[in-house]
């Protein structure tokens, strides 16, 4: 075996002992309600992924030999070209010249680059999924014209085609992709967007040399050039239908779009599209991120693409320069690369958490060591060593991909995403397109490319220049750190391509140039001249500060404002009985501040329940459908379908279009998801075999979330109070939801009853109670998120006030739905600040909800801002301003944009306090990064930021006493907390609050310390868990318990259901014209048994 076969082998060990290891290193399994989830992340991979490695598939296989080698080849071999087929087929089989291929490669990047202006508006104006087909068919008629054409003019559009179906394969793909993943409400705990990358990158190398296998295949096997293209045009095609019939069908905006913004805005159609095109070039040049990114791209990408042009030549020249005549196994060599390329890609995956910071690491790490491969090129002249260079060179690309593509799915809004990632390719495509035009033949000018290549990927590494604030204050205030940068950089640069360019890498001075926040010195040893614009450059605090004029007066200012959320021990307690009272008012009467609504549930499970239940959550703009398999054991199958409601269903003119459109989803779901019952229920309709009509088995209960006011009469009826969030259907108000769905799902003649009408919060008490151990059941179900509110078990004797409707008396206890967050609307003891009364009397409901209000993290951002506002306000502060460099630890000033949600209300997003709760650095570099970038306060000093964090810290910990106010008042009601029968008293909680905020259930804990009542000893008793999905188990699970309080045996209820399905069925069979005889005899027959049954039971 010779040493390149050697080295293959080893490279595909290491890369099975790394996907190996990648697959053993998986987290834990998902809990099972996560189990759909799990499994739409795996359809959308693979539905991405086959196509797109048809796609590729096609671009490789028109280079299914490695790349060429004529450009820059060596002079001693008058042909060594032994690159891609394309090559062979236009000088061998078309007799081209070589200007002429020079100029069909020279059209081909031309067109790339001119078709990305255009790429972001055409994907918009067509959509992603037609884009991607359209990639497709322009590739194919790409590998059609080398076939079947000869004259130049078609071989000319041919490369046309190809070139904007490689900007399209480089932009519509992954665009596409991002978008669903998004649209998908995909994250880290499912499929992390790295992991997909990462997989596009072994999928694009594995695709490469199975290409570069079945092109060499075909060729030898049939003795014709052009059979690669023929597999190409196939790959294309099977692509093309895939996409079709995979893909969701996005919405393009389209030529309506453009003419209503034409009537809009008396602007022409033309130039709108022109405006369109600009868009995307704008956003680069003046999102700062972004053109980071751009430049790094240009300058890595370009460096990939010149270095394929040019490593052939490398290799032949170093092997003629050893004597060695055979020219090197370039199938091998290829087949290396992409194997190093793969591992690349797999080690970068070793980065368990994908974030900026670490994304921006893999991407510094792939450029230095690319500039280091590249510079390693000219200094060795062995071909071994020269070929590892080249291997570690393609390694660095396998990790460049994923990364990069992370970055650009963080910065690009969704929306420019198609715009932004068209321009990210035009100035790559303009370089490599001026480098072609300046390509010479012969070694030296080889290693002058190889050389600039690493100069430039050592210059446009952007280290952390995205993410950390130290850097991008430098960038953006300290500009001599830039300029001098790129003064150092191009002098070193000429220097190496004009002068003695293996000497000077020998130097080591070049390679600390990024690593050094100290240039001048370099720079004197590398130019004559340094011109440094700032006078004094310092090196990075790593300690404020002890005393500067403005320090104290912030220090001071921080601390008043902080102990205006001071909530102690004894505003716990005295919060606990007003609570309690206004509790047991709510039990007695109507029209208090607790309203304590009784929802008719009158038990909570133990985990044994088993059954087959439906779910569905109409909560805001999707509407969701859910089927929840209970195993008996605590635990359970969930599978969901997520629908958005279209918006004018949102403000229809009658309740029936919308409630229709929900039984609709329900049907559609029972198809995909249960066809063998759904089908077996359809045949019962259609024969009528069921003469005793619908028993239980076949009837599906379903559990309706509807997350809007109602007034509940029953565990199934509810009368809408009105309508929330975006709806607006006046028809719907005051009428019974349950009874409009059912009605719906009749008219389908489903085998769904809708049994039961949920608040979110009985479904969190509902889904905690099933998923906890058997022995202590759960008393209180509580959503701290953007709202908040708590539903508990009461016993009836207690709820004074009438209750309506019917429920089961036998168990003695109802779940009762608090509706807590207007707990103390009187003010009578709630802690007020000034910020508290300004968010309130901004608010669409002063006066109300005044808990929630200091408790919920739809509210917690709005007080941060207005109190960190004032203290803006005040000029001895100095907060987020700066005098002078002077007074900043970073050496420069701060500003605040005009633009920054600090200065917009509801513009500060509690978001943000989770980072600075969680950054416990000594710069506070996270949370100084963040008020950057979500913010837009330019350089925030550290004091601004302890600033900032210590009301944060404060706000946040008075939500998390108060809401301990809440759960140790429900507690000390349910008498448990002394009984020594009750080991342990479980409350399930959901909501991003307590579930993502730091340390925020250890708050309530803390709290509940000082309640008397509880205690350490009570404190020890109660167990606060998570509880996930509510709104789907949970209501599943009331479902269960309104099936279990249904009366047994109604044989009358289910055969007056029969006649009533029967009638309907008559009734759509004499519209459709297909009346018969029998139809008429078994109505007729039932009819008859209906009225001998109605006999019988008044006569029993």
């Amino acid at each position: 075996m010779n040493f390149y076969a050697q080295n293959l082998a080893f490279l595909c060990a290491l890369c099975a002992v790394l996907l190996y290891r990648r697959y053993r290193r998986r987290g834990p399994q998902l809990a099972p309600f996560d189990a759909a989830r799990l499994e739409t992340a795996r359809k959308f991979q693979w539905r991405f992924l086959a196509p797109y490695a048809l796609a590729v598939a096609a671009d490789w296989l028109q280079a299914s030999r490695p790349f060429p080698a004529g450009i820059g080849k060596p002079s001693a071999d008058p042909k060594p070209f032994q690159g891609p087929h394309l090559y062979a087929l236009y000088r061998d089989d078309k007799q081209l010249p070589e200007e002429d291929i020079a100029l069909l490669y020279a059209i081909g990047f031309l067109s790339a680059a001119v078709s990305t202006i255009f790429a972001g508006q055409f994907i918009d104006f067509v959509g992603r999924r037609a884009a991607c087909s359209f990639c497709c068919c322009l590739n194919g008629l790409s590998t059609s014209s080398v076939v079947l054409c000869r004259s130049m003019p078609m071989l000319i559009l041919g490369r046309v085609a190809g070139g904007m179906a490689t900007t399209l394969l480089f932009s519509a793909f992954e665009t596409s992709m991002i978008c669903e993943y998004n649209f998908l409400k995909l994250d880290e705990s499912t499929l992390p967007l790295k992991t997909v990358l990462e997989n596009m990158t072994l999928v694009n190398s594995a695709v490469a040399m199975i290409s570069g296998v079945a092109g060499d295949a075909l060729v030898t096997a049939s003795g014709m050039r052009s059979m690669p293209f023929t597999l190409a045009d196939l790959c294309c095609a099977v692509a093309q239908v895939l996409i079709l019939f995979l893909w969701r069908d996005d919405e393009p905006q389209g030529l309506s779009c453009l003419l209503c913004r034409h009537v809009k805005s008396s602007v022409p159609v033309v130039d709108w599209r022109w405006r369109d095109c600009q868009l995307g070039i704008e956003t680069v040049l003046t999102n700062k991120k972004i053109s980071v990114l751009t430049f790094a791209t240009c300058c890595f990408e370009g460096a990939m693409y010149l270095f394929i042009f040019f490593w052939t030549a490398a290799l032949t020249s170093v092997r003629l320069q050893a004597g060695i005549d055979d020219k090197p196994p370039l199938g091998l060599i290829f087949s290396s690369f992409m194997c190093a390329m793969m591992a690349g890609s797999l080690v970068s995956a070793t980065v368990k958490t994908p974030s900026r910071q670490s994304a921006m690491m893999v991407l510094y790490l792939a450029m230095v060591i690319g500039s280091g491969s590249l510079s390693c090129a000219v200094l060795f002249e062995d071909e071994r060593k020269l070929f590892w260079a080249f291997c570690v060179l393609e390694a660095t690309i396998g990790a460049y991909f994923p990364a990069m593509g992370f970055l650009k799915s963080e910065y690009v809004d969704d929306k420019m995403r198609g715009h932004v990632y068209g321009a990210l390719r035009l100035p790559l495509n303009l370089f490599v397109l001026t480098a072609h035009m300046l390509d010479r033949e012969g070694d030296d000018h080889r290693s002058k490319v190889f050389l600039t290549l690493a100069g430039l990927l050592l210059e446009r590494s952007p280290s952390s220049a995205l993410e950390t604030a130290t850097t991008s204050s430098h960038a953006r205030d300290a500009s001599w750190r830039h300029g001098l940068l790129s003064a150092v950089v191009l002098a070193a640069a000429a220097t190496l391509i004009l002068g003695d360019a293996k000497l000077l890498l020998l130097q080591p001075a070049l390679f600390l140039l990024r690593a050094s926040h100290h240039l001048l010195a370099v720079s004197r040893s590398l130019s004559s001249e340094p011109a440094p614009v700032c006078l004094r450059p310092v090196s990075f605090a790593t300690v404020p500060p002890v005393s500067r004029p403005l320090t104290m007066a912030l220090a001071d200012e921080t601390t008043r404002v902080v102990a205006q959320f001071d909530f102690s021990d004894a505003d716990v307690n005295r919060h606990v009985g007003e609570f309690l009272q206004q509790m047991n008012d709510g039990l007695e009467r109507e029209d208090t501040s607790i309203s304590q609504i009784p929802t008719y549930v009158t038990g909570v499970p133990n985990g044994t329940e088993k059954g087959l239940y439906l779910a569905v959550d109409l909560g805001g703009t999707n509407f969701r459908v859910c089927s929840i398999t209970l195993n008996g054991d605590t635990t359970f199958n969930l599978t969901y379908n997520k629908i958005a409601i279209p918006k004018q269903l949102m403000v229809a003119d009658t309740a029936r279009e919308l409630f229709a459109f929900l039984a609709k989803q329900i049907e559609l779901f029972l198809r995909e998801h249960h066809a063998e019952h759904f089908e077996s229920h359809v045949r019962r309709r259609n024969t009528s075999s069921t003469p005793l009509g619908y028993r239980d088995e076949h009837i599906f209960r379903l559990g309706f979330t509807f997350s809007f006011p109602v007034k509940q009469l029953g565990i199934n009826k509810g009368r809408l109070i009105r309508w929330t969030k975006g709806f607006d259907i006046p028809d719907a108000v005051g009428k019974d939801v349950c009874a409009l769905l059912q009605q719906e799902i009749d008219l389908l003649r489903l085998p769904v009853k809708v049994a039961a009408l949920v608040n979110d919060t009985v479904g969190t008490l509902m889904a905690r109670s099933y998923t906890s151990d058997g022995k202590h059941r759960s008393i209180l179900g509580g959503i701290f998120g953007t709202g908040t509110n708590g539903a508990y078990i009461e016993k009836t004797s207690n709820i004074k006030k009438r209750i309506e409707g019917e429920y089961d008396k036998s168990t003695g206890e109802m779940v009762v739905n608090t509706e807590w967050g207007s707990f103390d609307n009187q003010l009578n003891v709630l802690p007020t600040t000034p910020w508290d009364r300004t968010l309130d009397n901004q608010s669409v409901n002063p006066g109300f909800q005044m808990f929630e209000k200091r408790v919920s993290g739809m509210f917690l951002g709005e007080i941060v801002r207005l109190a960190m506002l004032d203290m803006m306000k005040n000029e001895a502060t100095s907060l987020f301003k700066d005098l002078n460099s002077s007074f900043n630890d970073w050496g420069t000033t701060t500003s605040i944009s005009p633009q920054s949600g600090m200065l917009k209300p509801w513009g500060l997003d509690s978001a943000i306090m989770s980072v600075a709760a969680s950054d416990n650095s000594p710069e506070l570099s996270t949370l100084r990064q963040e008020l950057e970038n979500v913010l837009q306060v330019y350089n925030p000093s550290l004091e601004d930021a302890q600033a900032f964090k210590a009301v944060c810290n404060a706000v946040a910990r008075r939500a998390a006493r108060l809401s301990a106010v809440a759960i140790g008042a429900v507690a000390l009601k349910s008498g448990k907390i002394d009984d020594p029968n009750e080991e342990v008293l479980d409350i399930g909680v959901d909501g991003s609050l307590v579930e993502h905020y730091p340390f925020f259930r250890d708050m309530i804990y803390e709290a509940l310390l000082a309640v008397d009542g509880i205690g350490p000893q009570g404190v020890k008793k109660i167990r606060i868990g998570i509880a996930k999905d509510g709104s789907g188990v949970g209501a599943a699970l009331i479902a269960l318990v309104a099936q279990r309080m249904e009366k047994p045996g109604d044989f009358l209820a289910d055969l007056r259901m029969d006649i009533r399905r029967s009638m309907d069925a008559m009734a759509e069979a004499e519209e459709e014209s297909r009346m018969s005889r029998m139809t008429y005899l078994a109505a007729g027959i039932v009819g008859f048994a209906a009225l001998a049954a109605i006999w019988w039971n008044r006569q029993r």
